[in-house]
């Protein structure tokens, strides 16, 4: 795939990943805050939309919420940056990147990027939605979360699906492969 159709992709991915994680927050900010939890669904599917103005300072399930705040900036925003640039650089450069390769990627960046931005601005994730089945349930997560979910899981799907892409085998002596 050539990189001007990578970037294309990417950018598009980007602007609707991040403008639906980022209005999804802001509704969830204004419509949320305050109020008890609403259930949208209630049986043995569920889903409950309950906003904490806090926010996340952790990681999925609020893992290292309670490391020093030095930490915490270190690992959620300086690496996460740094890593989101290198998943961007080797988005862009390898040649061997398919479109649904290209897809997977741009989701998980723009995710990151999206609960990045919410880091940076704010200093805490904000997280508003919770699915269950039955006493089961999700951790509290947003647009970005599934974002970076959706890509994740293509990704391997797509890695498990594709052909192996061998060399020829180079041929021996009376013209046989190995």
């Amino acid at each position: 795939m050539p990189v001007i159709r990578r970037l294309l992709l990417l950018a598009v991915v980007l602007v609707v990943c991040v403008g639906c994680d980022l209005s999804s927050k802001r509704v969830a900010a204004e419509r949320l805050s305050g109020v008890e939890p609403i259930d949208l669904l209630a049986g043995p599917v569920w889903v409950r939309l309950t906003y904490d103005a806090r926010g996340n300072t952790g990681a999925f399930l609020g893992l290292g919420a309670e490391l020093p705040e030095r930490v915490r900036r270190l690992l959620f925003e300086v690496l996460v940056a740094v890593f989101l640039a290198g998943l961007l650089a080797y988005t862009l450069a390898a040649h061997a990147l398919g479109p649904l390769d290209v897809l997977a990627l741009a989701l998980v960046f723009a995710g990151g990027v999206g609960n990045l931005i919410d880091r940076l601005w704010l200093g805490a994730v904000r997280d508003f939605v919770i699915l269950g089945v039955g006493p089961v349930s999700t951790g509290v997560f947003n647009v970005a979360d599934v974002a970076i979910v959706a890509g994740g899981i293509l990704w391997l799907i797509h890695a498990a699906l594709r052909p192996e892409r061998r060399a020829e085998a180079p041929i021996h002596e009376g013209g046989e492969h190995p």
